[in-house]
């Protein structure tokens, strides 16, 4: 009788799920940059576009014109020793009594529009209890509401102050922009100063859509072939003869 001798046998059973775990990771990852890049589609803000500086004249550069002034009392000028930029500012005071002055334009503007206020000023003379830049919005009877942003600290140097993205409320038709002051005492040796004054519309603008990358099929590594068990038939003995 033959006898059989198994060699080389190697078990299969590894290479079924071969590639399994690897594919799986591929898949999940493009899944996760898809739900990332969604994400940051739905929460992305819509970029703005500035309008050109609705203000006339908004760096006093000629004189006064496009401005006016409250109260009676109060003293509006234009002076060429510190401006911020260019060759003139403005500034407010009190010669007479205490309380508060102001410098103001009015501009035309569209109810439910974005705009953005900013602006220069020098406060720097105890007096002066604090500066601000005003918007008053206004519909065809008056005032509707005035946001404000306010300056309190005194330093020598220009400050800037900054009153961004406020909407035109219903019914508004004008902003009356303010360079405004208040006076705890009257005559201050440093008047309030202001420049360079802007008042501009803030235009949203779509953002561009991305596309979303689709996931893409991975093939799945080729399973590698297994050795068979093979039979290998053992030698046949050779007759010996007797001497």
């Amino acid at each position: 009788m033959e006898d059989f001798v198994v060699a080389n046998t190697v078990s299969d059973m590894p290479h079924r799920f071969n590639g399994t775990p690897r594919r799986f990771l591929v898949i999940l990852s493009c899944l996760l940059v898809s739900c990332l890049i969604l994400f940051l589609s739905l929460h992305r803000r819509a970029v703005h576009a500035q309008s050109a500086n609705l203000l006339t004249n908004a760096g006093f550069e000629n004189g006064t014109t496009g401005w006016s002034y409250k109260p009676s009392t109060a003293t509006f000028a234009i002076t060429s020793t510190q401006p911020h930029s260019g060759s003139a500012a403005a500034y407010v005071t009190k010669i007479q009594a205490k309380g508060y002055a102001y410098a103001y334009q009015d501009v035309a503007v569209t109810a439910g529009s974005s705009y953005s206020l900013r602006g220069w000023a020098v406060l720097n003379d105890p007096a002066i209890t604090h500066v601000r830049l005003r918007i008053e919005w206004r519909d065809s009877h008056g005032k509707i509401a005035r946001p404000e942003v306010s300056l309190d600290q005194h330093q020598s140097e220009y400050q800037q102050l900054s009153l961004l993205n406020q909407v035109a409320p219903a019914g508004a038709i004008i902003a009356r922009i303010e360079c405004y002051a208040y006076f705890s005492r009257a005559n201050p040796v440093i008047p309030a100063m202001f420049d360079d004054i802007s008042f501009v519309e803030e235009i949203p603008v779509a953002p561009t859509a991305t596309a979303t990358p689709s996931p893409t099929a991975t093939a799945s590594p080729t399973r590698s072939p297994t050795a068979s068990a093979t039979a290998t038939a053992s030698p046949t003995a050779t007759p010996t003869t007797s001497a």
